[in-house]
């Protein structure tokens, strides 16, 4: 079996980190991720402007961030769980792929790979940087996302997906241990 692991919102706190830039609490965000919707933008705009915002403006700080956009991208802290997962997973029979989707621009590419070197140390030949993460699903695949879409994409491609639980971090990180056992039951039942 191969595992594909997605990095942000999996490993990386992505959304804590775009809270931080927009001004915004992320908790509520992190529960309406939860219970409502994939989207960040939508709880971001209602938090600071009473409206939902449009892509752009949710986009345009990270885009224009006074270190540059790759920094930004490579400044993003890992979730408390990062490195217990992150091992967890390396030491499961299977091989390990991490694959995360890209900004519009091109300095998120650079800026994940330096995020990715400088907390996990993973193989850069080991990386898919692509919105388009079904085209690596097979049979024997397993993606570990948090976007439902991605994992209902994944398995109607021949893989099994699983749903990486969203919310706030300190109630993620108290089901870590149930989730890698989860994850490691998947693991042994289709090596």
């Amino acid at each position: 079996m191969k595992i594909f692991c997605d990095v942000d919102e999996v490993l990386a706190d992505f959304v804590g980190a775009v809270c931080r830039l927009h001004g915004v609490d992320s908790d509520p965000v992190h529960r309406y991720r939860a219970k409502t919707s994939w989207d960040t933008g939508v709880p971001i705009g209602k938090q600071k402007y009473g409206r939902e915002i449009t892509q752009e403006e949710f986009w345009n700080p990270i885009h224009h961030h006074q270190k540059g956009e790759k920094r930004w991208w490579a400044d993003i802290p890992p979730l408390p769980w990062c490195g217990i997962l992150y091992r967890a997973l390396k030491k499961m029979d299977a091989e390990m792929i991490l694959v995360t989707s890209p900004s519009r621009s091109y300095a998120s590419h650079l800026g994940k790979h330096i995020w990715i070197q400088g907390w996990l140390n993973h193989d850069p030949g080991r990386v898919f940087i692509t919105p388009h993460k079904h085209l690596l699903s097979a049979p024997g695949r397993l993606l570990i996302d948090d976007r439902p879409k991605n994992c209902q994409d994944w398995a109607s491609e021949g893989g099994q997906g699983y749903l990486f639980p969203s919310g706030p971090p300190v109630e993620v990180n108290d089901k870590i241990e149930r989730i890698i056992e989860e994850i490691a039951l998947i693991v042994r039942l289709n090596s």
